[in-house]
């Protein structure tokens, strides 16, 4: 089996937009915040998993273009790609910083810890998110199988 040649930067890439992914789900679902991304929030309005198929496809094609237009000017995608990577952290910091910490949302009441677990149902099978609620606030727990 070929294994993939991708560079570290998309490596990178990809688990930030998961890491989001999970914690966008669960803070939705639950209240805490809502989406701050009108494009996402376009098709979160049809339905979580329709989000979830959106981001991936977008961020998927992104990652591929990137790719391949890395093995004819790899210099400019290296940096074009940590920059990616600087203004999505800044972005993502930005964001929770305010939706979390300068306007917080109190916990939507009717969700319980199986409602917050299954919104991570349509993830990959070899991975759980287990939410937990300890006095009032949740906290997240990703366990492989």
């Amino acid at each position: 089996m070929k294994r993939l040649n991708l560079a570290a930067e998309t490596y990178a890439l990809i688990v930030l937009c998961i890491a989001d992914l999970l914690v966008s789900g669960w803070l939705i679902h639950t209240g805490r915040a809502s989406e701050g991304n009108p494009i996402m929030d376009f098709y979160l309005e049809e339905g979580l998993g329709t989000m979830v198929l959106a981001k991936v496809t977008l961020v998927a094609s992104g990652l591929f273009v990137a790719e391949w237009t890395r093995r004819y000017r790899p210099v400019f995608v290296r940096r074009a790609m940590r920059l990616a990577l600087a203004a999505y952290l800044i972005l993502l910091g930005a964001a929770l910083l305010f939706n979390c910490v300068a306007k917080p949302c109190p916990p939507n009441p009717e969700a319980t810890t199986a409602d917050a677990a299954a919104v991570t149902s349509f993830f990959a099978s070899r991975y759980r998110l287990a939410i937990h609620a300890a006095s009032g606030r949740g906290y997240l727990q990703t366990t492989v199988w």
